[in-house]
């Protein structure tokens, strides 16, 4: 679904792809009005999610509530300005995680933004 200049799509749109393992929604037009945590919803077997190239802002710590076996993650390229703490506590099998070109990104409120993910 990359290059798609995609700005909405519909809540739990995945949600009956319980076994998707990759999902690459890059250089859309995706940004805070869409709710990435119930789209993102029910993705338990997701390893690969590429939102890299959009207009995504804030990260919620609930964006990636069900995204146990996520490996890699590519938020690069966004517009990120802010990062919940503890945004990223669930993922556990998380190998790679690029947050690189989002030039806005001066907030990260302290070191549990990242708890979880050092093993």
């Amino acid at each position: 679904l990359s290059q798609n200049r995609i700005n909405f799509i519909e809540n739990r749109t995945f949600s009956n792809m319980k076994i998707l393992s990759k999902l690459d929604l890059s250089q859309n037009r995706i940004d805070k009005n869409l709710n990435m945590s119930l789209l993102l919803s029910g993705l338990t077997k997701l390893k690969y999610l590429n939102l890299s190239h959009n207009c995504l802002k804030f990260i919620q710590n609930d964006l990636f509530k069900d995204q146990f076996s996520l490996e890699i993650l590519d938020l690069s390229y966004n517009k990120i300005y802010e990062i919940d703490d503890f945004s990223f506590r669930n993922l556990n099998q998380l190998k790679e995680i690029y947050l690189n070109f989002n030039q806005n990104l001066a907030k990260i409120k302290s070191n549990l933004t990242f708890f979880g993910l050092f093993r």
